[in-house]
């Protein structure tokens, strides 16, 4: 993941609202064609305690942040591993139709 750039984007701030409705409709045509995402995306169940710099990264964004809003977030690992971050976690779970 090192080599990902992230780009957050407050869900609350009005001017985002174009770029949250695209990241939207990517996510629900996303889930609605993959079927075996869950199952893939475990790979990263324990990146998050191999001090790889991308999970550094989102660890400390989530320790500063007052809520986390995660979206399309599989099976959480970072919970499994964080769990001080439990109580500001807010998962939106996206389902297929």
């Amino acid at each position: 993941m090192a080599d990902r750039k992230i780009n957050w984007v407050s869900s609350t701030n009005d001017t985002n609202k174009q770029i949250i409705s695209s990241l939207e409709s990517q996510l629900s045509d996303f889930y609605s064609h993959a079927q075996d995402y869950y199952n893939d995306i475990d790979f990263t169940a324990n990146n998050w305690i191999k001090n790889e710099p991308g999970y550094i990264d989102i660890a400390q964004v989530a320790r500063n942040s007052k809520k986390i809003l995660e979206v399309g977030c599989g099976s959480a690992n970072i919970l499994k591993h964080k769990t001080e971050l439990e109580k500001k976690y807010y998962p939106l779970l996206l389902k297929k139709s």
